[in-house]
């Protein structure tokens, strides 16, 4: 295996998965905060949203480790998972505090309500998708 098989190929893998997932996490938030929340409460708007942008999560994955034919090996399957949840949180909490002036306490307050307990689980769960592909689909 070539070493841009074995290193680049992953971190393009989770850029790609992270830049996917933020982007339709981003229109689906846009609609979850501006259009549910107020009419259903957060809570529920968060578990309305959880499972579509998991499935896609699921889908996207599946065709960049194809794209990328990244070696299905759980380690770095994990850590290209890992790599692209720091690179999600990176971005919403610098989105969050430099373009929608959210003070960074305010911002991990935000993780201590129920819908935010509700998301950061959803996140983890998109950093472990990879590993689950390596379990459920064999080459």
């Amino acid at each position: 295996m070539t070493a841009d098989r074995s290193f680049l190929y992953p971190l393009k893998f989770s850029f790609f998965y992270f830049l996917g997932i933020f982007t339709l996490g981003f229109l689906l938030g846009t609609v979850r905060t501006l259009v549910l929340a107020p009419k259903i409460g957060a809570t529920i708007a968060v578990l309305i949203e959880l499972p579509v942008i998991l499935s896609m999560s699921w889908l996207f994955c599946g065709y960049l480790i194809r794209r990328f034919a990244i070696f299905r090996a759980w380690q770095v399957l994990l850590f290209s998972g890992a790599f692209s949840l720091v690179l999600l949180f990176i971005t919403e909490f610098s989105l969050s505090v430099f373009a929608f002036g959210q003070t960074p306490e305010s911002y991990f307050a935000g993780f201590r309500t129920v819908h935010g307990r509700i998301g950061l689980l959803g996140q983890i769960t998109f950093a472990l998708i990879p590993v689950a592909h390596m379990k459920f689909h064999t080459r």
